[in-house]
C-alpha cells in the first residue's frame, strides 16, 4: 500500500490498537516491513498524535520554563538553584545550612549524653 490519504492515516491507526506498546517509530518500519503502508516515522506520529493516540496523557502544561532554575538544585553550584546562584545568595543558603547541621550535631549530642546517663543511673 502506498503513503498518504485516509486509508493510510486509517491504517495506522488500526495497527497502532494492535501494537501499541511498540511506540510509534517501530510501528512505521512494521507496517513498511508487513506491507502495509509506507510512511515515515513522523508521519505516524502525526497521525496518533491527531487521533488522541499518543502524547501528554495528563495534558499538563510543561514545566520546561517555569520554575527550572528557580526550583532545581544542580550539583554544579553546590546544589542550590541556579536562580539564587545568579542573585548572590549561595553564602546565605551555604551558612544556612552549616548552622542547621550544627544545631542538629548538638541535639544528637545532647541526645546521646541524657541516653548515657539514663543508662548509667
Amino acid at each position: 500500500m502506498r503513503a498518504g490519504g485516509k486509508k493510510a492515516e486509517a491504517r495506522i491507526d488500526a495497527d497502532y490498537l494492535d501494537w501499541a506498546l511498540e511506540g510509534y517509530r517501530r510501528l512505521a518500519f512494521m507496517m513498511l516491513d508487513r506491507d502495509v503502508v509506507a510512511v515515515s516515522p513522523s508521519s505516524v506520529y502525526r497521525v496518533l498524535k491527531t487521533a488522541g493516540r499518543i502524547g501528554r496523557s495528563t495534558n499538563k502544561p510543561s514545566k520546561k520554563d517555569t520554575g527550572y532554575n528557580e526550583v532545581r538544585l544542580h550539583s554544579a553550584v553546590g546544589y542550590i538553584a541556579p536562580a539564587d546562584k545568579l542573585l548572590g545568595r549561595e553564602l546565605e543558603i551555604f551558612a544556612g545550612r552549616d548552622r542547621k547541621l550544627a544545631e542538629a550535631r548538638e541535639r544528637r549530642k545532647e541526645q546521646r549524653e541524657a541516653a548515657r546517663l539514663q543508662t548509667v543511673a
